[in-house]
């Protein structure tokens, strides 16, 4: 077929070994803030990986920017969960046996009791919250020492990539994102669902649009892979 439909082709696994040995690996935000929603084990796992690479990694500064913005938020809504979960198991431990009183099985048949159900129900819940509670103990809260980020910086020191030097070159991206998105054309259209009063947030003296964040980066990843002559 014609070279320019080379990317309906599908890689071989001689593609794949050149990419392993030799690609720059480029990090997206939900990589780095999912390290604080996995399991510990899974969440080492991938750290280890991303160090056998750590030479070719490259983190676009929109990234960067991202997971710092929203570092915080991640670890608070991790904190939440444990809330969450109690509020659920109690409710729904109150709410069987308010149903199963109302039913008046005492008086009302011969043979089901749910009594010892019941006790079964509550022993087991209360060895769940106290487990809970030990766990959410243990869990990092937002002002706390932070270790994953600690080995996150250790990781990407000196492969982060520059930041966009003025608010035209912004706004640049910001205007083609509106068109490239009323085509749905990728990248970033999907997050078109972003604008609203919260859309907007500065930094460095540089207004951002939420809405357009994938596009912010895609246009750094091409900055990069130009700069540096990568194919």
């Amino acid at each position: 077929m014609h070279p320019e439909l080379r990317s309906y082709r599908q890689l071989s696994e001689d593609d794949f070994r050149r990419l392993w040995a030799k690609a720059t690996f480029a990090i997206d935000t939900s990589v780095l803030l999912n390290l604080y929603r996995y399991p510990a084990s899974a969440r080492d796992d991938l750290l280890r990986a991303l160090e056998q690479i750590r030479e070719r990694i490259f983190v676009p500064f929109h990234v960067a920017l991202e997971y710092e913005r929203n570092r915080h938020g991640v670890i608070a809504e991790q904190k939440k969960r444990f809330r969450d979960v109690r509020d659920v198991v109690t409710n729904k431990q109150e709410e069987l046996r308010r149903e199963l009183d109302a039913l008046q099985l005492r008086k009302r048949h011969a043979s089901i009791r749910a009594d010892e159900f019941l006790t079964g129900i509550s022993s087991d819940t209360e060895r769940f919250l106290e487990r809970l509670a030990e766990l959410e103990q243990a869990q990092p809260d937002v002002f706390d020492r932070d270790e994953i980020r600690e080995r996150i910086e250790r990781l990407v020191v000196g492969r982060v990539g520059p930041p966009l030097g003025t608010q035209k070159e912004l706004d640049d991206i910001f205007s083609n994102g509106a068109e490239r998105y009323q085509r749905s054309t990728p990248p970033g259209y999907l997050d078109v669902s972003k604008a609203g009063a919260a859309d907007e947030f500065e930094f460095g003296g540089l207004a951002y649009r939420r809405q357009f964040g994938d596009l912010v980066i895609w246009n750094q990843l091409l900055s990069a892979a130009a700069s540096a002559k990568l194919k």
